[in-house]
C-alpha cells in the first residue's frame, strides 16, 4: 500500500524553517528602514549645512534662535523647505549658535551646531549620541 501525503513532523519541520526564515526577513527590512531614515537625517543637516554656509557667504553672520527660526530666516532664498525628520515629523533637529548670546541683530554670530539624533546607536560611541555638524565639518560624536 503506498502513502500519499506529508506526515505531521514533514509539516512542522516546513512551518519552523518558513518560521525562521521570515523572522530573519523582519528583523533585515527593520534594520534597513533604520538605516535609511539615519541616512536622510544625515542628508537633511548636509542641505541645512550648505543653506548656512550660503547665508553666511552673503550676511557675514548665522541666524540666530531655535532651529525653527533659523530655517525660517533661510526660506525662500538658501532652502526651499525645512527638513522634517523622516520619522516624526513633529520633531525638529537641533540648532545652537556661538558665541553665547549673540544675536542677529548684532551680526555677531559666527559659529552653528547642527544635530540629529539618529536610531541606530550601535554605531555610535555611546547611546544618546548625535549626528551632528560644526561649522560645515560632520562628526557622530557630540551630545548636546
Amino acid at each position: 500500500m503506498i502513502k500519499k501525503g506529508f506526515t505531521l513532523i514533514e509539516l512542522m519541520v516546513v512551518v519552523l524553517i518558513v518560521g525562521l526564515l521570515s523572522g530573519l526577513v523582519v528583523v533585515n527590512v527593520n534594520n534597513s528602514r533604520i538605516s535609511s531614515r539615519d541616512a536622510k537625517r544625515k542628508a537633511d543637516m548636509g542641505t541645512v549645512s550648505s543653506a548656512l554656509a550660503a547665508y553666511y557667504a552673503d550676511q557675514h553672520y548665522y541666524p540666530s534662535g531655535s532651529y525653527s527660526t533659523m530655517i525660517t530666516t533661510l526660506t525662500p532664498n538658501y532652502i526651499t523647505l525645512g527638513p522634517l525628520d523622516p520619522l516624526n515629523p513633529t520633531r525638529v533637529y537641533g540648532y545652537n549658535i556661538a558665541p553665547a548670546g549673540c544675536t542677529t541683530a548684532n551680526h555677531d554670530c559666527s559659529s552653528y551646531t547642527l544635530w540629529a539624533d539618529v536610531e541606530d546607536d550601535a554605531h555610535n560611541a555611546t547611546a544618546g549620541t548625535y549626528y551632528a555638524i560644526k561649522n560645515g565639518d560632520e562628526s557622530n560624536t557630540i551630545t548636546p
